[in-house]
This record gives structure tokens, C-alpha cells and sequence, in this order.
């Protein structure tokens, strides 16, 4: 399980967190630890997308189809991850990601963009948020429904650095 709590988190170790965390949706990101990975898929889609242009399409579809589905699988638990360490329930992420997939594959024959940016935007500012973000709302309505209380007090007691 990664959990980058308590510690600093380089580019390189973000990175292969993000990779190797491809199924791991337990674990915690830090909003440090989230935009340095963050910052590493963008480095990878914009290297496969040069040589996409450069490859046949057939070398093109076995090898850079597989890495762009790895990487979408990817981003998506290292967003969990990231919600999971400003305290968002299991229900509320299921919550959010549901909501998010049925809205946009019911409007995606209408061609209509704007409720897509609004959960774009929504993303962003979970992923702006702090470790611990949600804590403040766990006794509103919205935080009974959105907010695990229990997962504030969980640390990474294996790799604290100062």
C-alpha cells in the first residue's frame, strides 16, 4: 500500500508510486506526492504522443495503446489515493466517480462539455486540497455521507523523514 503520509516524496519516488500503485487503491497521496506524479504522466503522455506521430500505426496500436491504458488506470487510483488522504469515504468516492462516469456517458451524445469541466474543476480542487482536507465537514450532512473520519490518524510510521 503506498501511503506517502509524513514524509517528503521526490519526483522519482512520486513517479514510481504512481506506476506501481496501479491497482492500489488503499493507499494515501499526498497533495506533494499527487502533482509531482501528476507532473510525470504529463512528461509520458506528451513523449507517447511524439512518437505516435512518428510510428506506424500498427507498432503504434501494440505498444502505446497498452501504456495509455495503464496510464488512465493509473491516474485514476492515484486520484483515489489523493482523496483517500484529505479523509473522502469509500461511499463518497464511489459517490463522485459514479455520478461523474453516468453524467458524462449520458452527455456525451449531446456533445455538451460544460458539466465534463464542472467535474474537472471538482477534481482539481479535491486534488488542492490538504492531507486531512475533509476533517472540518465530518459532522455537516455532507460529511456524513463524504468524509471517513477514521483515516486521519493514519501515518506512514515506516518512512517518516524531517
Amino acid at each position: 500500500m503506498s501511503n506517502q503520509r509524513n514524509r517528503r516524496v521526490s519526483f522519482a519516488q512520486a513517479t514510481k508510486e504512481y506506476f506501481t500503485g496501479i491497482f492500489d487503491f488503499k493507499g494515501f497521496a499526498t497533495r506533494e506526492g499527487y502533482w509531482k506524479a501528476f507532473l510525470g504522466e504529463i512528461i509520458l503522455r506528451m513523449a507517447m504522443s511524439f512518437l505516435a506521430v512518428m510510428m506506424p500505426f500498427e507498432l503504434w496500436a501494440v505498444i502505446l495503446l497498452p501504456v495509455s491504458i495503464a496510464t488512465f488506470v493509473c491516474s485514476i487510483s492515484m486520484e483515489v489515493r489523493r482523496m483517500r488522504d484529505i479523509c473522502m469515504s469509500t461511499r463518497g468516492i464511489w459517490t463522485y466517480f459514479g455520478i461523474a462516469s453516468i453524467t458524462v456517458l449520458l452527455l456525451m451524445q449531446t456533445h455538451e462539455t460544460r458539466i465534463e469541466w464542472v467535474f474537472r474543476i471538482l477534481g482539481l480542487l479535491i486534488a488542492l486540497l490538504p492531507t486531512n482536507g475533509l476533517l472540518k465537514y465530518k459532522d455537516t450532512d455532507f460529511g456524513k455521507w463524504f468524509v471517513d473520519p477514521s483515516l486521519e490518524n493514519i501515518v506512514d510510521t515506516h518512512n517518516i523523514q524531517s
